[in-house]
C-alpha cells in the first residue's frame, strides 16, 4: 500500500499533523498500535487557554477552567497565585485525541488501529514502514514518515536519532474530592526529591493527583495520598494508577531524508512542568507546513527538513532551554532554600512580576524576568 505520508503513533500530535496533511490533499495513514485511538491515556490534561484558543477547537473537551495555583512549601508556607481571567484548561485527553482522529478521517486519512510499526528504512525515493497487525506483517510504502510515538524511542535508536538527555518517572490518580477548588502544587523532599507534585480539579467532585520524581514517582505517590493534608479530602476506595515517563529535552536531530519527528517523540515538552500538549500541537502544525512544501518542491533530502528543526527551535527551543536550567537549579534546592523561596515568592515586588508575566504555555518571560530581578539575586544568592 502506497501512501504520501504515513504518520506513526495516533496520539494528539499525530492525528494533528495528519488531519492538517488529508485535508490539503496528500494521502495519509495514521498507525496506532493499540486498538482505539485515545487510549490508553496518561495526561494530567492542562494547556494554557491563549494556547488552546488559537487552534479554534471545540469547547466540549474542556472539563473545568483554572484561574489559579497555591503553592505548598515543605514547612507548610503557601504562595497563592490567583487572577479573575482563565489561565488553563484541563482537557478530556482521550475524547480530544478521538476527536482529532475523527478529524482526519473526514478529511480523508485512513486510520489503521492495531498496527505496530516495527522498522523505518529510508531509501532515496520513498520510506518503507514495517507493520505487525495482528500477528501478520506487512509493509507501507511513502514518500514522508512523521514518527510520533510518545516515550518510545525504538524506532528512533534504529535510525540513529538518539534520545532525549533525560527522562521523569511520573504517576498520577483520578478520585473523587469536592474541596480542591484551585490547583495545589506541593513541593520538598518528602513529596519529590527532584521534583514536585500536584492535584488538579477535573469536576465539581474529582480531581487529579500526581508525582513526578527522577524515579519511583508511584511511591511518592502512595506517600502524598496518605498525607493528612490529601488523605481526609479524598474519596477512594481501590485507586487504579498511570505512570508514564516524560521526556527532558529535545532530541539532538529530530528530522532525516523524508522523515520528521514530533511531539513527545522529539522531547517537545515543558521541562519545567512535563506539559507537552500546546507544544506538540505547535511542531505537528510546523511539521505538516514543511511536509507540505516538499511535495510541492519535490524535494525530500535531507536539508528540505532540517527546515522543520529550525523551524520549530526558533518557536520553542529558547524556552525549552531556559525551561531545562531553571529545573536543574530548582531540583538541587534543600528544604530550607524552598521554603525561603517560597516566602519570597510572597512579598509584593515578586508576585508582582509572576502575575505580570507568568503564563502557563511560555515561561521564558518570567524566569528571565526574576532573574535580571537584583533584589532577587541577591536574597537567592544568599541561600547558597
Amino acid at each position: 500500500m502506497q501512501y504520501d505520508v504515513v504518520v506513526i503513533g495516533g496520539g494528539l500530535t499525530g492525528n494533528h499533523a495528519a488531519y492538517l496533511l488529508a485535508k490539503a490533499g496528500l494521502k495519509v495513514a495514521i498507525l496506532e498500535e493499540h486498538s482505539v485511538v485515545g487510549r490508553p491515556w496518561f495526561c494530567t490534561g492542562i494547556v494554557g487557554r491563549r494556547g488552546f484558543d488559537q487552534f479554534n477547537f471545540p469547547r466540549e473537551f474542556i472539563q473545568q477552567e483554572l484561574h489559579s495555583a497555591r503553592f505548598f512549601s515543605p514547612s507548610g508556607s503557601q504562595l497563592h497565585v490567583a487572577r479573575q481571567e482563565t489561565q488553563a484548561y484541563v482537557l478530556n485527553r482521550s475524547a480530544f485525541d478521538f476527536y482529532l482522529a475523527e478529524m482526519a478521517l473526514k478529511a480523508g486519512a485512513h486510520v489503521l488501529c492495531s498496527s505496530k510499526c516495527s522498522d523505518i528504512e529510508i531509501h532515496v525515493d520513498h520510506v518503507r514502514i514495517r507493520v505487525s497487525e495482528e500477528g501478520k506483517n506487512h509493509s507501507l510504502k511513502a514518500g514522508v514518515c512523521l514518527v510520533a510515538t510518545g516515550v518510545n524511542y525504538a524506532l528512533h535508536n534504529r535510525l540513529g536519532l538518539g534520545r532525549p538527555s533525560g527522562f521523569l518517572d511520573s504517576a498520577q490518580v483520578e478520585v473523587g474530592g469536592e474541596e480542591f477548588q484551585e490547583v495545589e502544587v506541593y513541593l520538598g523532599h518528602e513529596v519529590s526529591p527532584t521534583s514536585f507534585a500536584w492535584a488538579v480539579p477535573i469536576g465539581p467532585d474529582r480531581v487529579r493527583i500526581g508525582v513526578t520524581a527522577r524515579t519511583n514517582a508511584a511511591l511518592y505517590l502512595k506517600r502524598l495520598l496518605a498525607a493528612p493534608n490529601i488523605q481526609d479530602r479524598i474519596q477512594g476506595g481501590e485507586l487504579q494508577m498511570t505512570r508514564r515517563v516524560i521526556p527532558l529535552g529535545p532530541l539532538k536531530k529530530s528530522y532525516a531524508q523524508r522523515l520528521m519527528v514530533i511531539g513527545d517523540a522529539a522531547g517537545q515538552v515543558k521541562p519545567t512542568t512535563g506539559g507537552g500538549i500546546y507544544y506538540g500541537l505547535l511542531c505537528s502544525g510546523i511539521a505538516a507546513e514543511v511536509t507540505q512544501s516538499a511535495f510541492a518542491c519535490g524535494n525530500f533530502g535531507e536539508e528540505q527538513f532540517r527546515t522543520y528543526e529550525k523551524l520549530w527551535k526558533d518557536k520553542i527551543g529558547l524556552e525549552l532551554n531556559i525551561g531545562l536550567a531553571a529545573r536543574k537549579l530548582l531540583s538541587r534546592c534543600s528544604d530550607r532554600q524552598i521554603d525561603a523561596l517560597i516566602k519570597l515568592g510572597q512579598e509584593d515586588r515578586i508576585l508582582g512580576l509572576i502575575k505580570k508575566y507568568a503564563d502557563f504555555d511560555w515561561h521564558k518571560r518570567l524566569i528571565l524576568a526574576l532573574h535580571k530581578t537584583q533584589f532577587l539575586l541577591k536574597r537567592v544568592a544568599s541561600l547558597y
